[in-house]
């Protein structure tokens, strides 16, 4: 059994607000929580993984690490550390996880592909045949980015992979050094960001547009 570690921002969001300027969608500089409360959901396929991240859209408070709590550490109120500093101690370490997080941020997006929401699926295949061949040709879960569509010209995916066996990090890297992917994600502590973006204002009816959608897809 796998778990999916669960960061429940104390205080703030963790998720990205925009708002209306003239006929442009812009985002709201905020900055990232610093105490989180923890806890450890099992999942054991990718079906249990993508009910999982379902929940998740709507709780802007939340995001998921790579990282496991480290033993006899409390649950609640705890900075999202890997090292100790300061005379404080880290709260998370290095876990191999069944399951990943791909996300594609800085890919062209093909002029024919441009407009992404007649065309999402067609764009998760182009993002996918960007990935090595372990990636291909297998099911996944996709999301666009909150900034997908508002940031014009790149492809902003994330892309939930459940692997045949667990993964460390070191080892994801490897298979993904050479793709146009952000290897961050493969640091145990740096947030996966599963909520649906805010939209404010007059922007609140972009919403339905421009939300992440989690679908399954089958590459090939």
């Amino acid at each position: 059994m796998q778990s999916l570690p669960i960061l429940a921002a104390k205080t703030g969001l963790c998720t990205k607000q925009f708002v209306q300027q003239d006929e442009a969608l812009v985002g709201l500089d905020q900055s990232m929580p610093y105490l989180f409360d923890h806890k450890a959901i099992e999942v054991d396929s990718p079906l249990t993984l993508s009910e999982q991240l379902k929940q998740l859209e709507s709780h802007p408070n939340c995001l998921v690490i790579r990282g496991q709590l480290i033993s006899g550490r409390p649950s609640q109120s705890i900075r999202r550390t890997l090292k100790a500093s300061a005379g404080e101690e880290s709260n998370f370490e290095h876990c191999s996880r069944q399951w990943c997080l791909i996300d594609i941020d800085d890919l062209p997006l093909p002029k024919h592909l441009s407009d992404y929401q007649n065309n999402k699926t067609e764009i998760v295949g182009f993002a996918v045949s960007h990935l090595p061949e372990q990636f291909q040709n297998v099911q996944c879960w996709y999301q666009f980015s909150s900034s997908m569509g508002i940031k014009q010209g790149k492809v902003r995916l994330h892309l939930w992979y459940w692997r045949s066996r667990p993964r460390a990090d070191e080892e994801m890297k490897g298979w993904l050094q050479e793709s146009p992917v952000d290897l961050a994600l493969f640091n145990p502590v740096q947030p996966h960001f599963t909520a649906n973006p805010i939209f404010l204002d007059g922007a609140i009816g972009q919403q339905v547009c421009l939300a992440p959608l989690y679908s399954t897809f089958k590459s090939g």
